[in-house]
C-alpha cells in the first residue's frame, strides 16, 4: 500500500471533449474518488498558513476499483468503449462538459484541467485529515487537446509553492507526513503527462527562496529569489515545490512537453 499524498491518475488519451484516465489496482483500495480544477493553486487549496490561497478542489466523481467510469456524454455518444487490455487498472472517460456548472471551479475543454484523486481504502472509506478534508495525490497536469495535435507544445503554468510544511528544507527530501490527525500543508507536486524535453523553474519573489526537487524522494534544491533552475536536455515530469518562508513564494515553469 503505497503513500496516498503520490496517488495519481495518467491520461492515456485526450482529444476534443475526452479525457481517459486509468489508475494502477491497489487491493487495499476499493476505488478512487477523482477532483478537478481550473488552476494549480485552486486544486492545492488553502492549508493553514500555506499561502496558496486555493479554493479547493472540487470533487467530480468516483470509480471503484478494477471498473471503468464513463460520463454521462461520452455512455450517450457510445465512445470510449474499447476494452483493450485493461486487467489490473481502473479506468475513466469523461466529458468536461458534464461537470460544468455555474460557480464551480471546472475548466472548459479547451483549457487546462488540474486533478487529484483521494483513495477510498479497504474498512477505512475515503481517506481525511482531520476536519474531514481530503487526502489528496499529486496535481495531475492535464493540458488541452490543442497540445496533444502538434509536437513538442509549449507552455507556462504559475502558482504560489506552499509555506508551512513541517521539515522541509534544502539538502533533502521532500516530507509528507502520513499522520492526517493534522492538517498542516504537504509540498505541491506537479505532474506532467509526458516528460518535459526542456524548461525553466523561475521564482517570481523578490524576497523568499523556493525549494524544487524533481520526485518526491529527490533532494529539494534552493532556488533563490529571482533566479531560476532549468532543464535544457533530458527530462523529467515531476516537480516537487515548497517555499521555506512565510506567505508562499510565486513561481512560473516555462517547459516543452516531450512528444513527437
Amino acid at each position: 500500500m503505497g503513500n496516498p499524498f503520490h496517488t495519481y491518475a495518467g491520461v492515456l488519451d485526450r482529444s476534443s471533449h475526452l479525457v481517459h484516465g486509468y489508475l494502477p489496482n491497489d487491493p487495499m483500495v476499493v476505488g478512487y474518488q477523482v477532483y478537478g480544477q481550473e488552476t494549480v493553486d485552486g486544486a492545492y487549496g488553502n492549508p493553514a498558513a500555506s499561502g496558496v490561497l486555493g479554493s479547493g478542489s472540487v470533487a467530480m466523481f468516483e470509480v471503484s476499483r478494477g471498473n471503468t467510469l464513463r460520463s454521462p456524454t461520452i455512455t450517450r455518444k457510445g465512445v470510449g468503449w474499447v476494452e483493450e487490455s485493461r486487467r489490473g487498472t481502473t479506468h475513466f472517460v469523461f466529458d468536461v462538459d458534464d461537470y460544468l456548472a455555474a460557480g464551480v471551479a471546472i475548466p472548459p475543454d479547451d483549457n487546462w484541467m488540474f486533478l487529484r484523486v483521494q483513495e477510498n481504502r479497504v474498512g477505512v472509506g475515503l481517506l481525511e485529515m482531520v476536519g474531514a478534508i481530503p487526502v489528496l495525490g499529486p496535481v495531475y497536469c492535464v493540458p488541452p487537446p490543442r497540445c496533444y495535435g502538434i509536437p513538442k507544445p509549449t507552455f507556462t503554468l504559475q502558482g504560489i509553492a506552499p509555506s508551512a510544511v513541517v521539515g522541509v528544507a534544502a539538502g533533502a527530501p521532500a516530507p509528507f507526513d502520513l499522520d492526517l490527525t493534522t492538517a498542516a500543508p504537504r509540498p505541491l507536486v506537479l505532474v506532467l503527462p509526458v516528460p518535459m524535453s526542456e524548461f525553466t523553474l523561475v521564482n517570481l519573489d523578490g524576497v523568499e527562496t523556493l525549494l524544487v526537487s524533481f520526485g518526491p524522494d529527490q533532494v529539494m534544491q534552493a532556488v533563490p529569489p529571482g533566479g531560476n533552475v532549468q532543464l535544457k536536455s533530458g527530462s523529467t515530469k515531476t516537480l516537487v515545490l515548497a517555499c521555506p518562508g512565510a506567505g508562499g513564494c510565486p513561481y512560473a515553469l516555462h517547459g516543452v512537453l516531450g512528444r513527437g
